[in-house]
């Protein structure tokens, strides 16, 4: 049986060169070896939990993730228009918060006061993030949507 990307052709040409010990260890060594690598890629994308908000057409997903890219990967939104720091604790604030503009499970109208909101997070996410909505999400391969400058609610 092939294992960790050896063709079973590999492992018989092995065995004829090394002992069956040699071989074990070898491909004992190549799995940990790509296992590692597996769990640094995964590491890489993960981060501290946060609340996302994620825009598809005039509505808004409010949700949370560790993994922004893999959750963009999911609900393909337009965009992500900003994040904050917090796990299910602020997600459930925002819901409340925003609760007259719910539409359905985690989607919520684009009003006013949820477009002023995303744009104060915006504005002092370098000073609680370490760097800008944009730079955050660039850092975890992730493309933000376009906001505008006039910081009207989008039609």
């Amino acid at each position: 049986m092939a294992r960790a990307g050896v063709t079973n052709q590999q492992i018989a040409d092995m065995r004829r060169s090394f002992t069956a010990e040699q071989v074990e260890r070898g491909l004992r060594l190549l799995e940990e070896t790509i296992e590692k690598h597996r769990r640094k890629t995964v590491d890489h994308v993960r981060h501290e939990p946060i609340v996302y908000y994620m825009r598809m057409d005039r509505l808004i997903k409010i949700g949370t993730s560790t993994n922004i890219l893999v959750r963009v990967g999911s609900i393909m939104p337009q965009g992500v228009l900003a994040v904050e720091w917090g796990g299910r604790e602020v997600e459930r604030r925002r819901h409340g918060q925003f609760f007259d503009m719910h539409s359905h499970l985690e989607w919520f109208w684009l009003r006013a006061p949820l477009w002023t909101h995303i744009l104060e997070l915006r504005e002092s996410a370098k000073t609680k993030m370490g760097m800008d909505t944009e730079e955050w999400l660039a850092h975890h391969g992730v493309t933000s949507a376009s906001v505008g400058a006039s910081g009207e609610v989008p039609g």
